[in-house]
């Protein structure tokens, strides 16, 4: 995960998202449109 990931998912975690929901987004945000398989794999979670 690159430096500015990182940054999101603890700025996510700020709000109550924990690490897992922020690598989910972040798995989103780079490969919208995604089955939840997808999100999962390419996520790590």
């Amino acid at each position: 995960m690159e430096k500015i990931e990182k940054e999101l998912v603890r700025v996510l975690s700020e709000f109550g998202f924990n690490a897992s929901v922020g690598k989910a987004y972040m798995s989103l945000l780079k490969n919208n449109p995604a089955t939840g398989y997808e999100i999962s794999a390419r996520s790590g979670i």
